[in-house]
């Protein structure tokens, strides 16, 4: 067994990685452990050459998704833009999903992965700050101003923030005075 980065690594050396993303996806959905909570989402990381190359199609992620008892607007694909290779079909393979029902998450926003653009122009449902970021941002003043405006940017489009790799009680607390409305981390895990 590899862990996911090294096997993605070796997918894409052998040119399988749509295949791989695309069963990960499928596998994701199958082993969804809250599928009969109508209030939790599934966020999924797809990575932009998977739809933009449809080799995740529509129809099929509609139909794992109705096998499992849950319609499309319970899933979230969560997207960086380090790959959008094909923006022009990227964004139709969006408006495509967007039109069955599915939301979008900008994933990874203040690693350098996740610009402006991207931001601005899937206009996502849920914005996601970094864990590293999250992480630095309780100490520096600037970077919390930022997190302040980016709340602010994130509400004029419609889009929740999300800080990723929240592990203690003081750094969730930092968030919830920025504005952030949700988090994800270990201080979340079901104990």
């Amino acid at each position: 067994m590899v862990d996911p980065l090294t096997m993605f690594q070796m997918a894409e050396s052998l040119h399988l990685e749509v295949s791989l993303d695309t069963i990960c996806c499928r596998r994701a959905v199958a082993h969804f452990p809250f599928k009969d909570r109508d209030v939790q989402l599934i966020f999924v990381n797809v990575m932009p050459g998977t739809l933009g190359s449809c080799g995740l199609k529509v129809d099929h992620l509609e139909d794992w998704m109705a096998e499992q008892g849950m319609g499309p607007s319970r899933m979230v694909l969560e997207v960086t833009e380090r790959e959008i290779l094909d923006p022009r079909r990227f964004y139709a393979a969006v408006s495509r999903f967007r039109a069955a029902g599915f939301r979008f998450a900008v994933d990874d926003l203040g690693t350098g992965y996740s610009n402006l653009s991207l931001l601005a122009d899937l206009a996502p449902e849920f914005v996601k700050l970094d864990l590293g970021f999250v992480q630095q941002t309780p100490a520096v003043p600037a970077r919390q101003w930022l997190v302040e405006s980016l709340v602010a940017f994130s509400a004029k489009i419609g889009a929740s923030v999300v800080a990723e790799g929240v592990e203690s009680p003081s750094v969730a607390e930092v968030f919830r005075a920025l504005g952030v409305p949700l988090a994800q981390g270990y201080l979340y895990q079901a104990a």
